[in-house]
């Protein structure tokens, strides 16, 4: 199973965001969202959501 973090992008300009996750070991990945646009990172439920940064 999966689950999936959304970010909304109210930024005039593309924003760089970083999913933070643990499980079995911390995880991070950085991506790009364009400027009033949603965008998304789909990770196994086997990992916990621990929280989101600019990155």
């Amino acid at each position: 199973m999966t689950q999936t973090v959304w970010i909304d992008n109210y930024c005039s300009t593309d924003r760089s965001f970083r999913v933070i996750s643990v499980g079995p070991q911390l995880g991070f990945r950085c991506f790009t969202v364009a400027s009033g646009t949603r965008g998304g990172w789909r990770f196994p439920t086997s990992k916990k959501y621990l929280w989101t940064e600019f990155c």
